[in-house]
């Protein structure tokens, strides 16, 4: 499901179109105090330019007419597929491609966590919270701390400063992003117009467009295909600028999704109330749909609970929250925000409560939505795009599947900063460079 930022009225005015704005640095004095300035000579440095298309399944521009990201495969590198972090879920797997982290080491392990520590649960109203994002550092803090600006708009996670450090350009999510996509390029190419070190070497572009189709309408739906067509158009837009500059060669453009998708059969439901009392748990944070995550009110009824839940229906299993979140430091306690039960599903199956199903019609909401994610991140189904074309990047070539963990560390080597510590691996994450750019890479190395 897309993620709900709240949206300021500079935003409102600058989507509708009624104003011309640009952002200004929302932190400049922090980043001076860890970096002495910013030398001149980063306008030479390398852009990267990140676009994130929600819920795009590895195969979407196969099946959609997409002649402007087509000329980006057929200049660059496709892997034939990205797997995403477990669950399946936006707010995991784009802070995972921000952080290189696995959820259970960057703190969202689902899209709106509860943590026992602080007692709360996550809302919109926390995207700015620093206490949510801080166990892992997002690529921007990285090269920001190492004197590279950035420039993020609705990306999961870069609303909040961490340890003072953020984005110098930034803007919240708003569902505006998603009517008014060509202003959001422009916004792109204005950061790319700013003169000397106000000009940013890393900007990201986010649309939720495809995910909302996706799940309305269903994988392979008309809608579907067709908002696959408008996030064409608007590549096509940010093509044009870039030519427009004479920098398109120069400029890296990385195009990745958060998870794939695929379509519910709306009569395959399990009610977990047919197994357990669910007044015995946290209703608000259960999460439902492709898994449960269950929060005993009670610690001490976990193994019950767990125990009516093993082997109850043969389309659910039922786990302990540490055997699914296995991705820890060795020795290392599962993180706070671990669910201590875990449900996962099979695919076109859903999960849900009669409590939750009454809800959902009051809204006049179906029970599943016709398309869904959140499954096993092993399944081929869930499985996200990543393209990328530019002077870093092979040209004409396509790659296995990897792990999106390895994004974080990729954009790092491109713009030349020490990546943060990562469950990633330069192995992996060099795979997509060309043989000019590792021997840089390589040259630079032995400085």
């Amino acid at each position: 499901m897309p993620h709900q930022f709240r949206f300021s009225s500079l935003l409102a005015i600058l989507f509708l179109g009624l104003a011309t704005c640009t952002t200004t640095p929302q932190n400049t004095t922090s980043i001076s105090e860890v970096v002495d300035g910013y030398e001149n000579a980063h306008s030479e440095r390398s852009t990267v330019i990140l676009i994130g298309l929600d819920g795009l399944r590895w195969d979407g521009v196969d099946r959609a007419d997409t002649p402007n990201i087509d000329s980006l495969v057929k200049r660059g590198v496709r892997a034939k597929g990205m797997q995403p972090v477990f669950p399946s879920k936006t707010f995991p797997n784009f802070y995972a491609l921000a952080t290189g982290l696995h959820p259970e080491n960057h703190g969202f392990l689902v899209n709106r966590p509860y943590d026992p520590v602080f007692d709360e649960t996550f809302t919109n109203d926390s995207s700015s919270v620093e206490k949510w994002w801080d166990d892992g550092v997002p690529i921007w803090n990285i090269l920001e701390s190492q004197g590279v600006r950035t420039a993020t708009a609705g990306w999961v996670g870069s609303e909040a400063s961490i340890n003072e450090i953020g984005p110098t350009y930034s803007i919240a999510y708003s569902s505006l992003m998603t009517k008014f996509p060509h202003e959001r390029v422009n916004m792109v190419l204005e950061h790319l117009d700013r003169a000397g070190d106000a000009r940013p070497h890393f900007i990201t572009l986010y649309h939720d467009d495809i995910d909302v189709n996706a799940h309305r309408f269903g994988v392979d739906s008309p809608e579907e295909k067709a908002a696959i067509s408008r996030m064409d158009g608007m590549v096509g837009k940010l093509l044009d600028g870039l030519k427009e500059r004479e920098i398109l060669e120069e400029t890296n453009i990385i195009i990745v999704s958060d998870h794939g998708m695929l379509n519910v059969d709306l009569e395959k439901k399990i009610y977990l109330d047919d197994y357990i009392d669910v007044s015995l748990v946290r209703e608000r944070n259960l999460d439902l749909g492709p898994f449960a995550a269950i929060w005993p009110l009670n610690a001490n009824d976990t193994p019950m609970l767990l125990a009516q839940l093993q082997n109850a229906h043969p389309h659910m299993t039922a786990w302990l929250g540490e055997e699914v979140y296995t991705h820890r430091p060795e020795g290392s306690a599962p993180h706070d925000r671990t669910p201590p039960i875990m449900v996962t599903i099979d695919p076109d199956w859903f999960v849900t409560t009669r409590n939750a199903e009454v809800k959902a019609k009051e809204r006049g909401w179906t029970a599943s939505p016709k398309g869904n994610h959140g499954y096993l991140n092993t399944l081929r189904d869930m499985h996200a795009t990543f393209i990328a074309a530019g002077p870093a990047f092979k040209s004409g070539e396509t790659i296995d599947v990897f792990e999106n963990v390895n994004v974080h560390g990729m954009i790092a080597d491109i713009l030349a900063v020490e990546p943060a510590q990562t469950d990633g691996s330069p192995e992996v994450w060099r795979k997509p460079f060309s043989e000019e750019f590792l021997s840089v890479l390589e040259t630079s190395s032995k400085k």
